[in-house]
Parts: structure tokens; sequence; C-alpha cells
């Protein structure tokens, strides 16, 4: 594995961990037909758009944002890693 997908991976267990607990923080859902429905090259507006939220940043550099969701199910999360603000990955774990 990639060390990118790894720490992509990382990303989205750290944030279901955290989501599981702590109830008092926002919560930004994200379902798995909204998530499949986002392209590569999207903007942070479509993906805005398309989702309903503009998520959680989680990690921020210069070019790299991560943006992080809940799924409507325990445990169940997505990231989305925008380079130069388009969709440049998406990962998701357990989402219907």
């Amino acid at each position: 594995m990639s060390p990118f997908i790894l720490r992509l991976f990382a990303i989205l267990l750290i944030v279901a961990i955290g989501n599981i607990n702590s109830s008092s923080c926002p919560v930004y859902n994200i379902t798995l037909a909204q998530f499949s429905s986002i392209q590569m090259g999207w903007t942070m507006a479509q993906v805005t758009t398309a989702v309903g939220s503009a998520g959680s940043v989680t990690s921020q550099s210069a070019t790299l944002t991560t943006v992080s969701y809940t799924g409507t199910s325990v445990g169940s999360s997505a990231a989305i890693v925008f380079m130069n603000g388009v969709v440049y990955s998406k990962a998701q774990g357990g989402l219907c």
C-alpha cells in the first residue's frame, strides 16, 4: 500500500473513532449515494452542493486539504482530499 493510502486510511479511522466518542461536535453526514456522485476534479463548492454540507477540514497544507464526513450508520465515514482546490482522491468506510 502506498504511504498516501495508508495516511488516508488512518485519517478515516481517526474520524470514525472521534465521531463515536464526541456527540457535542457538529455532524456532517454523507450517504453512499452522495459519496458516489462526487467526481475527480470537482471543486469544494461542487462537493458541498452535492453533499449538502461543507464537512469538517481535518488537515490542510499549502496544496492539500482533507475534508471529513460521518456516515449515517455507526462508525461510517468518508474523506475527500482536495489538491489545489479540486477533488484529488476520496475514500469511505461503511457508508450506506
